[in-house]
């Protein structure tokens, strides 16, 4: 009940942060942004760098087990991204030093910020996608958002200090910083869609392995009835993200900023420099040409249209020569009654 009632409050305060967002979002932009601003994944994130995990009340091993796995999961994740990103500020500095010497304000800056706390260091960006989170932690974030809000007499202030103080700082930072790309699943759409092919479906099954007794979610993009692309993931969801990357990476896809990049850059693949087709044919020129139908059933029925439209043109100018054979009919025989009565008449005078 309280997680029901937290979700709705944090879903209205995450559409109005984005319907007041500067410059003015489009709603297919407002919908790209909260639709990973409000997903279960980013919540795991915010509240495990918060430590609330830590004070969850449960009796189960499944639990306790799956809440350990993200934890150390998130920790490798941070811990690769660390690395990486103190040899490049390394090799950074190194450069630096043999073009100027380094600045002492700059010493004092760098030991100011090593004394603050950051719960977000080495964080990589879109971690989210990376590192699946149970759904138990989401849901724990909306429960605690749901008990405040009830216990504060629903006041909507209280609330709001609570997403202020947990949730906006992660969204400022990670997600309207201009670092959130677009997702997978969409952008798959977009590039099929922009190619000229609407007949992308997504196709889920299973992956059972009887020595390990365990059971994989598998999903297949599908064309025209053809997989073109299929992954694997601990969940249905995971394994449709799964395949829509497989496939973005085929075919050479960079996706653009979510928040205020160009969607029509979906559209700019690269010449897949293998191609045995002709020159400048993409890879994703390969995978739907031989299967795409979809611009003979455009063109089919751009033509039924124009013949219905034909059709009904020649109809209504049968009706109108037809009302006006009627009306002149009907002239000529008024006319001749006319006539007969005048000569009645003249017969009768005579």
């Amino acid at each position: 009940r309280l997680e029901f009632l937290g979700d709705a409050v944090l879903d209205f305060f995450l559409t109005k942060r984005y319907y007041d967002h500067q410059p003015p979002l489009n709603p297919h932009r407002m919908t790209l942004v909260k639709h990973v601003a409000a997903s279960n994944d980013l919540f795991a994130i915010v509240l495990v760098c918060n430590g609330l995990q830590k004070h969850v009340c449960h009796g189960s091993v499944a639990v306790r087990d799956a809440i350990h796995d993200y934890e150390l999961r998130l920790k490798h994740a941070r811990k690769v991204w660390s690395q990486r990103h103190s040899n490049e500020e390394k090799d950074h500095r190194e450069d630096s030093a043999t073009m100027e010497r380094p600045a002492k304000s700059r010493r004092t800056s760098s030991s100011s910020e090593k004394s603050s706390i950051d719960i977000y260091s080495d964080l990589p960006p879109e971690v989210w996608d990376a590192v699946r989170a149970p759904k138990v932690l989401g849901d724990i974030l909306e429960s605690l958002v749901g008990a405040v809000f009830v216990d504060s007499g629903m006041s909507h202030e209280t609330a709001k200090s609570v997403y202020e103080r947990v949730l906006s700082p992660f969204l400022d930072r990670f997600v309207d910083s201009g670092k959130l790309s677009l997702h997978p699943v969409i952008q798959t759409l977009l590039v099929c869609q922009g190619w000229g092919c609407d007949a992308v479906s997504w196709e889920n099954g299973t992956d059972s392995n009887p020595l390990e007794y365990t059971n994989r979610y598998v999903c297949h993009v599908v064309a025209h009835g053809q997989r073109i692309s299929t992954s694997t993931g601990d969940s249905p969801r995971h394994a449709k993200y799964n395949a829509a990357n497989a496939l973005l990476t085929a075919i050479g896809a960079s996706a653009p900023n979510a928040l205020d990049g160009d969607l029509n850059a979906v559209h700019n693949l690269s010449a897949d420099k293998a191609t045995s087709g002709k020159p400048g044919e993409t890879a994703l020129d390969k995978l739907l040409k031989p299967i795409c139908t979809c611009a003979e059933r455009r063109l089919a029925e751009a033509e039924q249209r124009a013949a219905a439209e034909e059709k009904k043109k020649r109809m209504e100018i049968e009706q109108n020569n037809t009302s006006g054979g009627i009306a002149d009919a009907e002239d000529t025989t008024l006319a001749t009654d006319v006539k007969m009565s005048d000569n009645i008449e003249e017969g009768e005078l005579v």
